[in-house]
């Protein structure tokens, strides 16, 4: 299926699901793109948020000195200065998925996107260790219903990552091209 497509099928799974114009916009909003696993359900990957603002502590329990202050300072500075330092961080959490996944101890399960849903073509993934089991990780044991995903929908999912990716790369330096770092806004505070 073609992203139309598959962003038709999920806009239904909503329409089904939610039943309110409004949440149903919000959450098509939110998706970058779909993955369609090798049984026919489908997994929304969210739209990386673009991140403008940066803070930068110093300090601990309200006690700091000039050195601490001064680092922070220069950090504060940095993120309104440095288009590196706004690409980088704006793609820090994509980056982080991406090499949670490729982990070779990692294990990947498959369960409902909403907890009530009773439809089971709209799925969600996490991630937890090999060694997790439902006996010691509360997450893994409150899924319903997990399935183990295999390596081929695995892959699947990367590259759905990656797609993502590519499109946030462009929203970054288009929002860089049109705004360049004017609108980023960066400060310190003293750590309490």
């Amino acid at each position: 299926m073609t992203q139309k497509e598959l962003k038709e099928k999920y806009k239904q799974f909503l329409v089904e699901y939610w039943q309110d114009e409004k949440m149903i916009k919000h959450c098509l909003g939110e998706v970058s793109y779909i993955v369609e696993l090798s049984d026919g359900s489908i997994i929304p990957l969210e739209k990386p948020k673009l991140k403008t603002s940066f803070c930068f502590g110093y300090g601990y329990c309200g006690v700091s000195d000039e050195e601490d202050f001064q680092d922070a300072y220069r950090m504060s500075n940095h993120a309104k200065t440095n288009e590196d330092y706004f690409r980088n961080e704006n793609l820090k959490d994509i980056n982080d998925k991406l090499k949670a996944i490729q982990k070779d101890y990692v294990v990947i399960y498959l369960h409902n996107h909403y907890i009530s849903q009773t439809n089971k073509d709209l799925r969600t993934y996490s991630i937890f260790n090999e060694w997790d089991t439902k006996d010691n990780n509360f997450m893994l044991k409150n899924l319903i219903e997990p399935q183990r995903l295999s390596q081929e929908d695995v892959s699947k999912i990367i590259a759905g990552l990656e797609e993502v990716k590519k499109l946030h790369i462009k929203r970054i330096n288009t929002y860089l091209k049109k705004y360049g770092l004017s609108k980023v806004k960066s400060w310190t505070y003293l750590c309490d």
